[in-house]
């Protein structure tokens, strides 16, 4: 990411998250997953390719995966089915694990009541301090 002095180089940057996730680590599977959702680092855009690798990153409790796999599941993007319930559960394992964007998605998703969760506006507020919404 350019720090340290070092010149930022996103083609070595794929090269490496490549070789750390083929070898099953999470934080490369989700970086590669962003991207190959933006095109970055000489990848054309890929939002199946995406998906997998946050799916495969959330499975072990990656929280920014969870978050960005939510997001393809609530607008049922890479190849995925709409599936609003989907996303609210992957909001909320990120949520618990203090990643501010799901806080404040699963927020949202209780104020209007959608995602299968009843409408609640406490709990929305709550997320939404977690999340440093105030």
């Amino acid at each position: 990411n350019g720090r340290g002095g070092l010149a930022t180089d996103e083609a070595r940057a794929v090269e490496l998250y490549q070789h750390a996730a083929e070898q099953g680590d999470a934080r490369a599977q989700s970086r590669l997953g962003v991207m190959y959702k933006t095109g970055r680092g000489g990848l054309a855009k890929d939002e199946a390719r995406a998906a997998e690798l946050w799916r495969q990153a959330a499975e072990q409790g990656d929280a920014q995966a969870q978050f960005c796999l939510g997001v393809m599941y609530e607008n049922g993007r890479g190849g995925l089915a709409k599936d609003e319930a989907r996303a609210a559960e992957l909001w909320r394992q990120a949520a618990e694990q203090g990643e501010a964007r799901a806080q404040f998605r699963l927020g949202l998703m209780y104020s209007m009541g959608c995602g299968g969760l009843a409408k609640d506006e406490a709990k929305a507020v709550e997320l939404y301090r977690q999340g440093g919404g105030e």
